[in-house]
């Protein structure tokens, strides 16, 4: 038979009033699931599954959440990843911003194929879409600055 994991975690009183505070009043809903989940297993539970009944949450968070607060403390209520992702085209630009000078592509797959062949990075083709876009959009910026509001709109009108 398994061994039960009890959920033991001591929070001190500012640790507790922060949980506590961003339970009920954060604005983020994963920040509110986080403290939630710190802010029960506070007050005591006999086993995780039984905790995952009470805070409404699944198995799996709970053990991510309580597995975090064994190594970072209570900072693990604002341990999220959304929006973090990291975007690879960025960390290349300079270098594709050079090829694309130098050879600039047909459409997006075939900037897509030239990515994949200069760089080994494996991408699909809407955050290639999507960089294109921006870059675009920057250069018709740097275009216009230094220029008149009337040449500046025939600049992002083209």
């Amino acid at each position: 038979m398994p061994k039960k994991r009890e959920i033991n975690i001591s929070l001190n009183s500012k640790e507790n009033a922060l949980a506590h505070y961003e339970m009920e009043f954060g604005k983020n809903e994963s920040i509110k699931k986080h403290a939630r989940i710190l802010y029960y297993a506070n007050q005591g539970s006999t086993t995780i599954t039984e905790f995952c009944q009470k805070v409404l949450c699944d198995y799996r968070t709970v053990l991510r959440i309580l597995n975090l607060y064994e190594t970072e403390g209570i900072n693990a209520i604002y341990h999220c990843k959304r929006g973090k992702r990291i975007n690879h085209l960025d960390q290349i630009s300079d270098k594709l911003e050079k090829l694309f000078e130098e050879n600039p592509p047909t459409d997006v797959s075939d900037a897509v194929r030239l990515i994949k062949e200069n760089f080994d990075v494996s991408i699909t083709a809407t955050p290639v879409r999507y960089w294109l876009k921006k870059r675009i959009f920057l250069q018709k910026i740097k275009k216009c600055s230094g220029k008149s509001k009337l040449d500046c709109t025939a600049v992002f009108s083209e």
